[in-house]
Order: C-alpha cells, then structure tokens, then sequence
C-alpha cells in the first residue's frame, strides 16, 4: 500500500502552524507508520528544503503540503511560480492545499493554472479535515502505484 510519509506545513502565523502541526500528531499518533511534519515559516525556507531533499534525500519529498497564501516577502503565489520549477516528475505525487482563513473566489480560479493545487481548506485544520484529506491522497496515490 502507497501512503504519505512526510508533509509540510507553510505559514508566517506561528500559532497556526503550532496548531496544526500539534493537530497533525495528534490525528496520527496511533499509526505505526513513521509521518514527518516539516513546518516552515516562510515560504523561502521550504523552497530552500525542498531544492535540499530533491539534490540529496528525494525520498522524503513530502505527498502533502499545506501552503498558506497571504505571508510576507514570498507569498503562497510565489511559492507556486517556484515550486511549479522543479522537475515534475520528481514531485509528481506532491499534493499542494491551499490554507485559507477566508475563501476568495478570485484566489479559486488563479490556482487553476497550478496542477499541484488540489484544494482550499480552512484554517484551522482539524482531526476531520486531515483525515478526509490523508485518506483521499492514500486512495489516489494507490490508483497511481
């Protein structure tokens, strides 16, 4: 069975990403898989680490990430023009969501032209939320494998 491993987190709200990173242990405490969350601050810092895993350890690519849009310096829109960069088939099953504390149509039908971006969820993520979204990306992974 194909399954996630490693996820990122990425949002300039440190009390979210604290949330959410406790939240995602929490959900999968009982796992017996071992499940990586990276949380990054900045979305400088985990283009940073994902050039990083790419060149030396591209097995811990993470399935999943969890970008927020609206941060300083480097939005989650620059981060998608970056992202969007590197070689796809090394990131082929990389999931982006896009983390929300508003739902902005606009901001919908821009991330149409990022193949990476399968949904808007909304701050805060929740046992169910990460649940839904772990399992869908399990179901779709398996189909791919």
């Amino acid at each position: 069975m194909t399954s996630f491993n490693n996820f990122f987190l990425i949002d300039d709200d440190q009390t979210y990403t604290f949330i959410h990173a406790q939240t995602s242990q929490e959900t999968f405490k009982d796992s017996k898989r071992d499940r990586k969350v990276k949380a990054f601050h900045s979305a400088q810092s985990a283009l940073s680490e994902l050039e990083h895993l790419l060149n030396a350890n591209p097995e811990e690519i993470p399935e999943i990430i969890f970008l927020d849009i609206n941060m300083p310096f480097m939005n989650g829109w620059d981060f998608l023009d970056e992202f969007s960069k590197f070689p796809s088939e090394k990131f082929k099953h990389c999931k982006v969501f896009i983390l929300t504390s508003s739902f902005d149509k606009k901001n919908v039908d821009k991330s149409i032209i990022y193949i990476m971006v399968q949904d808007f969820i909304t701050q805060p993520l929740t046992e169910e939320k990460l649940k839904g979204i772990f399992a869908d990306t399990n179901s779709e992974m398996e189909a791919v494998a």
